[in-house]
C-alpha cells in the first residue's frame, strides 16, 4: 500500500464539532464510497482534532495539549490520511472524482460541512 495523501481539513463556519464529525462518517464517506465503488482507497484514517470551541455544552471535548506551539496552529478539524494502492489507483480515483457525473455531488457535499477555501 501506498500512502499518498495527508490532508488538513477545515470545518465550514457555523458547524459544530460533532455536527462536522457526524457528518464526515455518516454522509461523506458512504457517498464517496458510493460513487467511488471498487476505486475508493485502501485506508482512510480520520485523527480528530479535540478543542474547545466555546460552543453548546453538548458539543465540548477535552482540549487538545499542545506539546510545541499553541492551539491557535490547530484551526483545522480533522487530519485525514488516505491511502493508495499506487499512483494509478490514485489518478483513477482523482479522475472519478472530477469527473462530470460526479463533481458537483462531491463539491456540493463539501461544502455543507468544510471549509473548502482554507
Amino acid at each position: 500500500m501506498y500512502s499518498l495523501l495527508h490532508m488538513r481539513i477545515y470545518r465550514k463556519s457555523g458547524i459544530t464539532n460533532r455536527e462536522f464529525r457526524d457528518h464526515y462518517e455518516t454522509v461523506h464517506l458512504p457517498l464517496m464510497r458510493k460513487i467511488s465503488g471498487d476505486l475508493f482507497p485502501e485506508a482512510h484514517a480520520r485523527r480528530y482534532i479535540p478543542f474547545d470551541a466555546g460552543q453548546d455544552k453538548s458539543d465540548r471535548q477535552a482540549t487538545a495539549q499542545v506539546l510545541a506551539g499553541s492551539l491557535e496552529n490547530f484551526n483545522f478539524a480533522a487530519i485525514s490520511e488516505i491511502t493508495y494502492r499506487d499512483m494509478d489507483h490514485f489518478a483513477a480515483h482523482s479522475a472519478l472524482l472530477q469527473s462530470d457525473e460526479h463533481k458537483n455531488a462531491v463539491a456540493d457535499d463539501c461544502d455543507r460541512f468544510m471549509d473548502v477555501t482554507q
